[in-house]
């Protein structure tokens, strides 16, 4: 069983020393860091591969899935997320009753907003570059690598890049550098496809890679905010700040100051201060 918190913290620790280096990992290197968690050549390949991508691209895919059976009536279908921009067009599922919970549920924002950087636009056209994902062939993707075929893994991977992308939208409140927990995410998932649990199906398998990555958005918020018993009050605040912005602006036709705020929110100035400061820091 591999030490999932000693790998991402290897993991991080040869990604700094290749960012530092300006040099490309070799797979004999990848051997040697990664030596004792008995990866398997198709896992030390997946690190290699990962290690070596564009600073701008160093964030990895995910994809869903349906589970096939021989009766046709059997079906299930799994929502698929793609490359698509529109967040309302990314799923295709048969089950139509969430749509109506739709409101009740934080909706992922415009993909396009969610940094400035010019890294994470040259990520983001490159995701686009890849086309949309094809929902059968995803299902065939999980599928083969129930069976044990680790070939499946890649086309797994850039089936969840805009996924992973909108999921974490869904934190775009949150005070955490928004490329950081894109990256996070796509750890997650290698690190989910490098050891999979025993599942019965994609369905399951499906649910199981988005657990994890929502797990390591989580993580991450907690680590950067230092909070670890009240990361959700953290993100509560953070979406009461960024609605009474929203409302104080619309009301006085300017922008609010951070007395009107706390007035508003009944948040010490201070602390909004600092959260305003971490959310401006995300965008640089």
């Amino acid at each position: 069983m591999i030490d999932k918190n000693l790998f991402l913290e290897t993991l991080h620790e040869v990604a700094e020393i290749a960012a530092t280096s300006g040099e490309k990992i070799k797979p004999e290197e990848v051997h040697k860091y990664f030596e004792g968690m008995e990866l398997s050549p198709e896992q030390e390949k997946m690190v290699y591969e990962y290690l070596n991508l564009p600073p701008e691209a160093k964030q990895a895919p995910v994809t869903e899935e349906e589970e096939v059976t021989e009766d046709a009536e059997d079906i299930e279908t799994v929502e698929v997320y793609s490359t698509t921009d529109s967040s309302k067009d990314i799923q295709i599922g048969a089950d139509h009753a969430a749509e109506d919970e739709e409101d009740d549920v934080p909706q992922a924002k415009d993909v396009e907003k969610l940094s400035d950087s010019v890294y994470y636009r040259m990520y983001l056209d490159e995701v686009r570059g890849r086309g949309e994902a094809d929902e059968t062939k995803m299902r065939e993707l999980y599928q083969q690598i129930l069976q044990g075929d680790q070939d499946a893994v890649n086309g797994i991977v850039d089936g969840w890049l805009m996924r992973i992308i909108h999921m974490a939208g869904m934190y775009d409140d949150v005070p955490v550098n928004m490329e950081d927990l894109i990256q996070e995410g796509n750890m997650a998932l290698w690190m989910a496809l490098s050891a999979l649990p025993e599942v019965e199906g994609a369905a399951e398998l499906d649910s199981y890679l988005e657990k994890q990555v929502v797990a390591a958005f989580e993580n991450h918020i907690r680590e950067v905010t230092g909070d670890t018993d009240q990361v959700q009050a953290v993100l509560g605040k953070a979406a009461l700040l960024h609605e009474a912005r929203k409302y104080l602006a619309k009301e006085n036709s300017q922008d609010p100051s951070i007395r009107q705020l706390s007035e508003y929110t009944h948040i010490s100035p201070e602390e909004i201060q600092d959260i305003l400061a971490l959310q401006k820091e995300k965008t640089e």
